[in-house]
């Protein structure tokens, strides 16, 4: 963390909304509210929306764990106003802000932290996105990114701002589960959005209820967001993915993955939205393994032979090695947690079949 010069940041109880002018307008006409370090920090920004109404008079801009410091009020390459904190994780942060350049409009801004890595896949997340865009700008159903930039040593990723995710509602309509129309629609539109990234090369490789929002408060449609995990191919560097309840057979066992991998978290989140909770809600993989054998069988047996963590897994004898904290109870017969028996009186059979073909793509 830098040490601090100069005066303590104050806020200002004035938020100025600013035609797009050079800096050195921008210093001739606002200097007497600008802190030494604002004025030379605006010689670096091309065109000035805003300088905010949190002022900032030093670079202790970022906390020890290397999360930016954000505040309400502050301004962001002098064109975001920031609203709030919306979300944090390891990655860094998910602010909503505003657009000054685009007359206040809400966006959201996820922002790296300051580490090597983090901020490499901040930038490899903006390349994904803006091929996402490339390739087809009117793709309703995946995040749109709007800028991505640096700024304070941190990287800066742009998008929409979206409503709650499906974990959130799920939550709130618990005792009532999902309505039958829109789970269909949700079915549909996260279909033709795997469709589209099979056609462009891109595995998403974490797919989880937080990662699908709804689009607006209306909650009909959905945009799959957060593409920090996602890749192009296969790679040895990029085994451990996917949230673990999320978690597709081959990604477990340590075989090379491509995008069935999102396809069996998609049928994993169809159940769940059904079930109103995980069809398979491991407290570790050995544990993951087990649910999965007594619900829809083992995985295939070339991937079982293919696979470069099978000692972890299996004994000597080929039997499965059982859990330290297992969620099956002792002597429950396997029957029991069938897939078919997992969906028995919440639907018909042509939706457990459509969840069978996903999980087996």
């Amino acid at each position: 963390m830098y040490k601090q010069r100069g005066q303590t940041p104050q806020p200002s109880h004035r938020q100025e909304l600013l035609v797009g002018m050079s800096p050195a307008e921008a210093i001739k006409r606002y200097h007497n509210q600008l802190t030494t370090f604002e004025m030379t920090e605006i010689n670096e920004v091309e065109t000035i929306y805003t300088i905010g109404s949190y002022r900032v008079s030093h670079l202790m801009t970022q906390k020890d764990d290397g999360t930016y410091k954000a505040h309400v009020g502050e301004q962001l390459l002098y064109r975001y106003l920031v609203q709030k904190v919306c979300g944090k994780g390891a990655f860094g942060q998910v602010l909503q802000c505003r657009d000054m350049k685009e007359g206040g409009r809400p966006v959201a801004i996820k922002i790296s932290k300051v580490d090597k890595g983090e901020t490499e896949n901040a930038q490899i997340e903006s390349k994904i996105l803006m091929r996402i865009v490339g390739q087809n700008p009117d793709q309703n159903s995946l995040i749109k990114i709007e800028n991505s930039f640096f700024f304070r040593r941190h990287f800066f990723i742009v998008t929409e701002i979206l409503d709650i995710n499906l974990y959130q509602f799920l939550t709130q309509h618990r005792a009532n589960g999902i309505p039958r129309d829109l789970l269909k629609n949700i079915a549909r539109e996260m279909v033709a959005s795997l469709k589209h990234l099979i056609d462009i090369k891109i595995i998403h490789c974490d797919l989880k209820p937080e990662n699908i929002l709804f689009k607006d408060a209306s909650r009909k449609n959905i945009k799959i967001i957060d593409f920090g995990s996602a890749c192009t191919e296969f790679k040895n560097g990029f085994t451990y993915v996917q949230s673990r309840y999320y978690r597709a057979p081959e990604v477990m066992l340590g075989v090379p993955y491509d995008h069935a991998i999102d396809m069996w978290s998609f049928g994993c989140i169809l159940v769940e939205l059904v079930k109103v909770r995980p069809i398979f809600p491991a407290k570790d993989e050995k544990d993951l393994l087990d649910l999965m054998r007594v619900t829809i069988g083992m995985p295939p047996g070339w991937m079982i032979d293919a696979a470069k963590k099978r000692s972890l897994f299996f004994d000597d004898n080929d039997n499965l090695i059982q859990s330290e904290k297992p969620t099956l109870k002792p002597g429950l017969p396997d029957k029991y947690r069938t897939l078919a028996n997992e969906l028995r009186n919440e639907h018909d059979s042509d939706f457990v079949d459509f969840v069978q073909v996903s999980i087996e793509c």
